[in-house]
């Protein structure tokens, strides 16, 4: 299958509330020889006020988030996606790509009103993590990299120091295409150096290979981190809900202690970690055959595998753990992402949207019936359309992001946490004081523009909005 290794560069590290300002892809075939490489950008969204850090790390400049000549946010989505579908089915790898890339692919894909927020999961597509290869890679087989340890004395698994402490020299740390390669050179060392373990760890990419291999209730190793510390569980499989599947450390705890518990007691059991894993088994879990050769071990999986009533009773305490949940009403539209599916009929609208110009997708919007869509929608139509807003529609705009950006206690960047952070850049020389300035100044008509009741539109022309778009 093919491989796109790739990698994005945002404006923060909140995705809900952050944007991407570069994605970049490197194509390779399944030997790892590259067939292709693209690297889009694309200029700050209006509402979006970026995290001053954030650019200083990266190295994005103001002219670069303003560049006229960059597509939209909105452009930029519908870009990607095409790439996707131009590689489709495809593995689609990163580094921490499961933890950080994803969540931002699947907000950009859901505030842009693309379709399917899934793209990288969809079509026969699949995904994977060469950080959580590398991890497996020193738990497993540590001889084949080289490892350096960190200030706290841990070994560190970031990018930019692993790549250069195995031979990459040319690595363009925070840049998203010089870190793809970066990763695509990991990748090639684990595949050569342990082409076993690489074997494994592809095999976890598929949810239902997961389920195929847990259901036979063997001992079975979990490589994870924790807080930067590496950990090695031996489990076994227990029960699955949903994309979750729960394990037993059988290596602590014998089943047969508490195969008879009551519910009560198995509440309990379940909410100690030491004791029972949940595992994302559609996350590409570092789940391998055990490396435990220890009759005592497979005593204790046979106990499980031979009890469907232990499997049955504790299945039904996860599910009702998950019920009991309680719902956080106080989240905001870009946090309600996984808030239900949506229906055909909106995903038919979603489609024309895409494909329609702005005033027809003002129409299109009145018939969408998730709210979600429509709240998302209409900030579209403000901030991203070619729609040229009345001096009413513009204050009121204005006022809008004013109002956001001077809030307490916020999710998102605000100007007093723009203020901190500058600081912060300033008191660490992260920036010759040249960039500094400029970024100062950046900042500071942002704040003018909106305080005189105009939208920070960086450049673009919004040559006629038809009503006004936020609530």
């Amino acid at each position: 299958m093919t491989f796109v290794f790739y990698d994005l560069e945002t404006t923060g590290l909140d995705d809900p509330f952050d944007q991407i300002i570069q994605f970049a892809a490197i194509v390779t075939d399944d030997s790892l020889e590259v067939l292709d490489k693209v690297d889009y950008r694309c200029r700050l969204s209006p509402h979006v006020l970026p995290n001053p850090i954030a650019l200083a790390v990266t190295g994005v400049s103001p002219s670069i988030l303003t560049d006229k000549s960059l597509p939209s946010q909105f452009e930029f989505a519908q870009k990607i996606r095409e790439y996707i579908g131009q590689w489709s089915p495809a593995t689609w790898v990163g580094y921490n790509s499961l933890g950080f890339d994803e969540n931002y692919l699947r907000q950009l894909f859901y505030q842009m009103l693309q379709p399917n927020i899934y793209e990288t999961q969809f079509n026969n597509n699949n995904r994977f993590d060469v950080m959580l290869l590398v991890q497996a890679c020193r738990a497993r087989k540590p001889e084949v990299l080289s490892w350096t340890k960190n200030e706290k004395g841990k070994i560190s698994f970031k990018l930019e120091i692993l790549a250069p402490t195995n031979g990459y020299t040319e690595h363009d740390a925070h840049d998203a295409l010089g870190d793809v390669a970066a990763t695509i050179h990991l990748a090639k060392l684990i595949a050569k150096g342990a082409p076993d373990l690489w074997e494994l760890a592809l095999a976890n990419r598929h949810k239902q290979d997961v389920i195929d291999r847990i259901s036979k209730f063997e001992p079975i190793d979990l490589v994870s981190s924790y807080y930067g510390r590496l950990q090695k569980h031996t489990l076994c499989f227990c029960c699955l809900d949903g994309n979750y599947a729960a394990f037993l450390n059988i290596l602590d705890q014998d089943p047969a202690l508490i195969i008879d518990s009551s519910e009560e007691d198995l509440k309990d059991i379940v909410k100690n970690p030491k004791v029972i894993k949940m595992v994302a088994i559609n996350k590409v879990p570092n789940l391998f055959p055990s490396t435990e050769d220890d009759v005592e071990l497979s005593r204790r999986a046979d106990v499980i595998k031979d009890n469907p009533d232990f499997q049955s009773r504790l299945l039904g305490v996860v599910k009702k753990r998950f019920d009991e949940r309680e719902a956080d009403e106080d989240l905001e539209v870009e946090e309600m992402i996984h808030e239900g599916f949506y229906t055909d009929s909106d995903k038919r609208l979603l489609n024309q949207f895409q494909i329609a110009n702005w005033s027809e997708r003002q129409k299109i919007l009145s018939n969408i019936s998730d709210l979600r869509l429509k709240r998302l929608g209409r900030r579209l139509v403000t901030f991203q359309s070619n729609l040229k807003p009345s001096d009413q529609e513009e204050a009121v705009a204005a006022n809008y992001l004013k109002t956001k950006w001077s809030s307490e206690d916020t999710k998102w960047a605000t100007f007093s946490s723009v203020e901190n952070d500058l600081s912060k850049v300033r008191s660490k020389e992260m920036l010759p004081e040249e960039k500094i300035k400029e970024l100062e100044c950046f900042y500071a008509n942002i704040r003018s523009m909106v305080e005189q009741g105009k939208v920070p539109r960086h450049g673009v022309d919004v040559p006629t909005c038809e009503f006004s778009i936020l609530e």
